[in-house]
């Protein structure tokens, strides 16, 4: 008569036992999956085309996939200058060129930040990557490091000089902001609108003083008189933009 509470114990303890050895085994394929993951980034970040290779024949590895810190394989590439691997990766089944970080930046971006037009070309012209995109985009990256030569291949692939960020500052703007002379002269004369507003109610205008480009400021009120016929007026500053 006590065989049957034995016997029930007996289940319930090879029941633990078993849902024990699964869970064991789950959080170590899971601790496999993310040591695949970091070793393939690990291979990006030291340009080693052959460890890259190696690491996309792990059946749990998609060539897409984001780091545990968010991080794209192409624009990680970029950032760490890691050319070789980027080229392969371009090359790679199902690779997504338009693939953003947690950051929202895609590989197009970095590169255009980076100054690097063979590459920017390289994505436009052979891979078909876009010269635009909502929120931050190529030209506002290009723009930031006064990039000229990017600019003008990105304007002649029909990206808008007057894209807006998500608060609808415009390459226009940055150009201004670091003092990039060239970069605000070109975007001029591809009819770049002086007059916009950003969220913060700022004007290219305001860009330039508020960051003490003189020079920029003072040629680009003569600009303001000439299309608008008033003098700019300038507006109280407490502190730079963001």
């Amino acid at each position: 008569m006590f065989k049957r509470p034995f016997f029930a114990i007996s289940l319930i303890f090879a029941f633990v036992n078993f849902s024990f050895a699964q869970s064991n085994s789950f959080n170590q394929e899971k601790e496999d999956v993310i040591s695949v993951i970091d070793n393939y980034f690990k291979y990006i970040a030291f340009d080693d085309v052959d460890g890259v290779i190696k690491a996309l024949k792990n059946k749990d590895l998609n060539p897409n996939t984001l780091s545990k810190s968010g991080d794209a394989p192409l624009p990680y590439a970029v950032r760490e200058d890691s050319y070789k691997v980027f080229k392969y990766l371009l090359e790679v089944s199902d690779i997504n060129i338009e693939m953003q970080n947690k950051s929202t930046e895609n590989a197009l971006m970095m590169l255009s930040f980076k100054g690097n037009l063979e590459l920017v070309k390289l994505m436009v012209d052979k891979y078909d990557a876009e010269v635009e995109k909502e929120g931050w985009s190529p030209i506002h990256y290009a723009a930031t490091n006064g990039h000229l030569p990017i600019i003008q291949y990105l304007v002649s692939k029909e990206a808008y000089v007057d894209a807006g960020s998500p608060n609808n500052t415009t390459a226009l703007m940055l150009a201004a902001r670091y003092g990039h002379i060239k970069v605000v002269k070109f975007l001029l004369d591809h009819d770049a609108n002086l007059s916009i507003h950003n969220d913060q109610n700022l004007t290219t205008i305001d860009f330039a003083l508020i960051n003490n480009q003189e020079e920029i400021a003072y040629g680009l009120k003569s600009r303001w008189k000439k299309l608008y016929g008033t003098e700019y007026i300038d507006k109280p500053r407490i502190s730079k933009p963001n």
